[in-house]
């Protein structure tokens, strides 16, 4: 699917061309809604104005770009609003941005033509300028287009209201700002790894849990194996909830289920997210034993970039480290990793926020294994969304969830009894699992000295 042919003169970026930068977007995603919205979206950058800003940045006058490409589509499409029309047009529009509330943002900037053609002086001979470049013979009529936004309530008068459209806008605009931010990092399209070695990692971790030989290691490994049997037997279902005391081992055996859906349903990533970054660190090193750190990311906002390798590249040498620009958007965008450790802001920032820093990455989700592990840290206002944002993205976009606490929250009855498995007996919640510390008196100790000396006795 090529739907241009653009002369190489003109340029995206300094001494590269628009064609190719299209292409190679295009070609990041299968979708057919990206590649619409990847092969529009820089037409804009065909004005005379943009061409002479590009090839001499220091003394041409910036310019514009995003409005005229989303113009373009549009009219490309003659003006008609669906929620897949609707979803590239504003990825488009937005693609440098954040997306903005629609309704406002929409009434506010495009609703009145008067306005507008002030704001983009000569924006109709821009627009002409660009469908001769691209070879299109569009309907340039602007006051139709600003009369599609001139609505008292544009989102509810399209019939854009419903839960599916609002992740559509997103998932578009994701696919667009990743692979646009990428082709212009690394000059190529973005290529998604084909296999993971889940089977090897579940050997691995296996192999890890049966060296551990302490007095809790029996009960353990008994859960352990009711949890994925009892997934076995429901490997249908989609949300998997662990509810297990404190000590039961829920880390591995959270990791091993999300492994085991990995291989039985060819999903593309796994990704943890927790309350404390404290705890994030802990369970990052618990999964580099059986990981290692090539497929393992930890991200959060304390971490530093991962040094990725690219063994791949033609025009690079083999096993060449990537440069920090290129390290630092690889672990940003999570499009390399494929088991991810993060906080729970990251992940509902990824459901719920509207910055471009978020929704980047927004696209990974799909296809995946999603652990919220000590989900009763989730605020109970956020609960019953939740459980509804789980329920839609587990369908339509492929994801398991797995829900984990020793106390989990009231957020069963919110999701649909048939696409929902719980894994653990109740049972081990009456073995005592709490005994692993004592707290005792010791009236020797009384002063840093004896504190000291009794440590030293006893560090082993």
């Amino acid at each position: 699917m090529n739907l241009f042919d653009i002369e190489k003169k003109y340029w995206s970026h300094p001494n590269y061309p628009v064609q190719k930068h299209l292409d190679n977007i295009a070609a990041s995603f299968v979708e057919n809604s990206h590649k619409e919205a990847a092969f529009f979206h820089d037409t804009g950058k065909l004005t005379d104005e943009f061409q002479k800003y590009i090839k001499n940045p220091d003394h041409a006058r910036r310019t514009t770009h995003a409005l005229e490409s989303a113009l373009i589509y549009l009219m490309n499409k003659n003006y008609k609003i669906t929620p897949e029309s609707f979803a590239i047009f504003y990825a488009v529009l937005k693609h440098h941005g954040d997306l903005a509330d629609t309704n406002n943002f929409l009434d506010d900037k495009l609703s009145f033509i008067d306005d507008l053609l002030e704001t983009y002086p000569d924006l109709e001979k821009r627009l002409e300028k660009i469908c001769d470049r691209i070879d299109l013979s569009l309907d340039l009529d602007l006051e139709e287009f600003c009369n599609l936004f001139d609505l008292e309530d544009f989102v509810e008068e399209y019939d854009l209201v419903a839960f599916e459209n609002y992740f559509l806008i997103k998932d578009v605009f994701s696919r667009l700002i990743f692979s646009d931010k990428y082709e212009a990092i690394f000059k190529e399209s973005y290529s998604e790894k084909k296999s993971h070695q889940w089977k090897t990692y579940i050997s691995n971790l296996v192999k890890l849990i049966e060296s551990k030989n302490n007095k809790m290691a029996f009960v353990r490994n008994q859960a352990r194996k009711e949890i994925i049997t009892t997934y076995k037997k429901n490997k249908a279902k989609r949300i998997f909830i662990i509810g297990a005391p404190t000590g039961i081992g829920k880390t591995f055996s959270a990791l091993q289920l999300a492994l085991e859906i990995c291989h039985d349903k060819n999903k593309k990533r796994i990704i943890n997210a927790l309350p404390m970054t404290s705890i994030i660190d802990q369970t990052h090193e618990e999964y580099s034993l059986i990981l290692g750190n090539n497929d393992l990311l930890k991200f959060h906002h304390l971490t530093h970039s991962k040094s990725y390798i690219s063994h791949d590249n033609e025009g690079r040498k083999e096993r060449e480290s990537l440069s920090k620009q290129q390290n630092d958007f690889t672990a940003m965008s999570w499009s390399s990793d494929a088991v991810i450790v993060t906080t729970f802001n990251q992940l509902l920032n990824i459901f719920y926020s509207n910055k471009n820093r978020d929704l980047v990455k927004f696209w990974t989700i799909r296809d995946s294994v999603i652990i919220l592990d000590e989900i009763q840290a989730i605020p109970r206002v956020l609960i019953q969304d939740l459980a509804k944002t789980i329920t839609y993205l587990s369908k339509s976009f492929n994801i398991d969830f797995i829900l984990m606490s020793a106390t989990i929250p009231g957020i069963k009855q919110f999701i649909p009894k048939g696409i929902m498995a719980e894994l653990l007996d109740k049972r081990y919640f009456s073995m005592d699992f709490n005994n692993r510390y004592s707290i005792q008196i010791n009236t020797q100790i009384n002063d840093m000295e004896s504190l000291l000396s009794v440590a030293k006795t006893n560090y082993k």
